[in-house]
């Protein structure tokens, strides 16, 4: 039987200098593998518009999130919808959209940050424009998630700590639920006048 040379079966590791490094960093943008952002072109008042759709990150629609707490039902998924879509929008006619960017609001003539001037202008388009940009932007997503199933084809696997994990998720999901719906019964009830005793 044939001895393993452990040496051999190590790969040896390039050793890099810093500016190699940042090439490689910059290279890894948008995982490297996949082009992570989507043209939109469309007519707005007869004027040519062109937007870059980027993937989100967590951050960003747990912030969505947090930012449309307060609204239930139908308005709840409109807003989202216009929320995310001003988080992915990364470029606007060859101009890139920045976190620290401001723009003049075309209705009150302020200065407003980009993204929250964004949203609402979604808002003002309408259910039906807003519904087709978010539709080509979830298919853009699903895109780039079957592209990077197909190299790296193990990911497509439900393992069983995956399931456990998003089971965990979901009960603690509940519970917060749960816990909410009790606070504002204990708070409804508190401010319910006592009834009328005969």
């Amino acid at each position: 039987m044939a001895e393993l040379n452990p040496e051999a079966a190590t790969p040896t590791l390039e050793v890099l200098d810093p500016e190699a490094i940042d090439q490689i960093l910059a290279d890894l943008r948008g995982f490297g593998i996949a082009d992570t952002e989507q043209m939109i072109s469309l007519t707005v008042k007869g004027r040519a518009i062109s937007l870059r759709l980027a993937n989100l990150c967590v951050d960003d629609e747990i912030q969505a999130l947090i930012a449309n707490l307060e609204l239930k039902g139908h308005a709840w998924v409109h807003q989202m919808r216009c929320d995310l879509l001003s988080r992915a929008t990364t470029w606007i006619n060859g101009v890139r959209v920045t976190e620290d960017m401001v723009a003049k609001d075309p209705l009150t003539h302020q200065d407003r940050p980009i993204r929250p001037l964004l949203r609402d202008l979604y808002l003002r388009w309408g259910f039906q424009v807003v519904l087709v940009l978010f539709k080509i932007y979830m298919v853009h997503c699903q895109n780039l998630e079957d592209n990077l199933g197909e190299q790296l084809p193990d990911s497509t696997i439900m393992t069983e700590v995956e399931r456990r994990f998003m089971q965990s998720v979901a009960d603690e999901l509940k519970a917060v639920n749960v816990a909410a719906i009790s606070d504002t019964l204990d708070v409804a009830l508190a401010d319910t006048p006592p009834a009328p005793q005969e």
